[in-house]
């Protein structure tokens, strides 16, 4: 690897973490594939408000969010005006209005939301370079699954990478073990990237619901009630969805279920 500092590191194999810019993923891809596209959701103004815990109940995270047409703006983050937040939410009930006058504060600020695109593999064609965590599948915030998606992934690459050091000491044949990670990848983005991007389309969907914007549900609440029972249940139980998609998927590499010298 020949670093932008002009270091060359060496390694057995290259896993890009290296965020919603990454340029791991530009190398597998090229420049314009890589590239994230604006999702349409905006985090502050009108559509939806809500607000919850975080930093283990200390801090009242407090987000409104509605959908544009385009960001003509450069920075991702701008500097946000409060008058102008407070006055598009003029005739709100007094909870919300509450919350409004809360937000008045220097650092109130307007983020645009970001994802990636459909991606044809997670790793490359020899095999030694994969991604992961935004760098693969950048998604929105609407399902809470970014963090714990990453994790599913570094899960997988676990189980995989572990059976090649368990063959390592028997074989010191480097081509051997460079076919060992090239299958061990390979396993990892059959397993990864299909839920992984099933995570990414429907958080985009749930920013819909969430702002009464999703074709046959819109303002219907009875609706929007079945859609987010619904929705959220396979992310967060077993079988093929949910957090038991990543487990399965570390079950699957302990047992041998993937095909590839050394991994069979």
């Amino acid at each position: 690897m020949h670093l932008k500092d002009g270091q060359t590191a060496y390694a057995d194999i290259v896993v890009g973490a290296d965020g919603v810019h990454s340029k791991i993923r530009e190398y597998l891809l090229g420049a314009e594939a890589a590239k994230p596209q604006f999702s349409g959701a905006t985090l502050y103004r009108e559509r939806a408000l809500l607000s919850f815990l975080i930093d283990f109940g200390k801090t009242v995270n407090i987000v409104a969010f509605e959908y544009v047409d385009d960001w003509p703006h450069e920075k991702w983050i701008i500097p946000a005006d409060h008058s102008e937040f407070a006055k598009h939410h003029t005739g709100w009930g007094k909870p919300a209005q509450g919350i409004v006058k809360l937000l008045s504060t220097p650092d109130l600020a307007i983020w645009s939301m970001w994802d990636h695109p459909s991606t044809r593999t997670y790793t490359s064609t020899h095999g030694l370079v994969c991604i992961i965590g935004d760098a693969a599948h950048a998604m929105t915030s609407f399902q809470g699954q970014g963090a714990g998606q990453a994790i599913e992934d570094a899960c997988v690459l676990e189980q995989l990478l572990s059976k090649i050091h368990h063959h390592h000491h028997h074989n010191t044949n480097n081509t051997s073990t460079e076919k060992q990670i090239a299958s061990a990848l390979r396993a990892y983005d059959q397993v990864r990237r299909p839920r992984a991007e099933r995570v990414v389309s429907t958080s985009r969907e749930a920013g819909k619901l969430a702002t009464m914007q999703m074709e046959s549900v819109e303002a219907d609440l009875e609706r929007m009630r079945e859609e987010w029972e619904g929705r959220m249940g396979w992310s967060g139980r077993g079988g093929w969805g949910g957090f038991g998609g990543g487990i399965l998927g570390c079950r699957m590499c302990r047992r041998g279920r993937f095909g590839g010298e050394g991994l069979s």
